[in-house]
């Protein structure tokens, strides 16, 4: 029997959230409420407004969310809603992304349609998700059980994908090697001042920004022999058809 899942965010999330911004409010209302002189119509607009702060963000959470049913699949935001039927569907991969706030990479499902648009999947990610490509493999079943007889690959879509899951975006891979520059800068810094063999001020920024275009050749090139080289990341193509070595289900 056909089903219809609802991916969210994680409750552990949730309930993290909740208890920060309750104990946020219970840190601004102390602190107001011990002020001399405060008018308690400011209070109460303080007040009001985090209280509304809190609501609109648990009401986030809430409507946040990927449904996927036997018909179509939904990707909804708290502004947006998008729906698309299987039949609209070419790919469906799990890729690499990246946190700006926290700087930290995190994989997420995304899904390619015959128009050429990329629909990231809210909810359906590592964060969220023990076993992403168990779920990533759940939502290809159902495309493949949707998407009826009429469908037709799009194979330059279907390419795109694959390469898109096999490699990180320029942002993952600017962060990422920014962040090993960084590492090796301070370590090399370290070791000068301990030695006492700094070079001249004048000379300071051009050392720095020249040892910085030296790891960033570095990781373009250890980027490209990882991409050439990595298998696919997933038991199916993004098309949904078993590789050529296994045999059909």
């Amino acid at each position: 029997m056909r089903v219809t899942t609802t991916y969210r965010q994680s409750t552990k999330t949730v309930i993290g959230f909740t208890v920060a911004m309750l104990l946020a409010l219970l840190g601004v209302g102390y602190g107001v409420a011990s002020e001399r002189g405060v008018d308690d119509r400011d209070v109460a607009i303080t007040l009001g407004l985090f209280v509304g702060l809190i609501g609109l963000m648990i009401l986030r959470f809430a409507r946040t969310a990927t449904i996927a049913s036997p018909d179509a699949l939904v990707a909804r935001r708290f502004f947006w809603t998008r729906r698309a039927s299987w039949s609209r569907v070419q790919a469906i991969v799990v890729e690499t992304a990246i946190t700006l706030r926290e700087q930290e990479e995190h994989e997420r499902a995304v899904v390619y349609l015959d128009n050429r648009r990329r629909l990231t999947l809210p909810g359906v990610t590592d964060q969220n998700l023990d076993a992403l490509p168990e779920a990533a493999e759940a939502l290809r079943r159902l495309w493949i059980a949707g998407r009826g007889p009429t469908w037709q690959p799009m194979e330059d879509i279907q390419r795109a994908a694959g390469h898109r899951a096999r490699r990180p975006s320029a942002l993952v891979l600017v962060v990422r090697w920014l962040k090993i520059g960084i590492g090796v800068m301070a370590g090399v810094w370290i070791v000068l001042i301990l030695l006492r063999a700094l070079p001249p001020e004048e000379l300071r920024l051009p050392i720095a920004l020249g040892t910085a275009g030296v790891i960033a050749v570095v990781g373009l090139l250890v980027e490209g022999i990882r991409g050439k080289s990595l298998p696919t990341t997933s038991a199916q193509t993004p098309d949904g058809a078993p590789p050529p070595n296994q045999p059909a289900r």
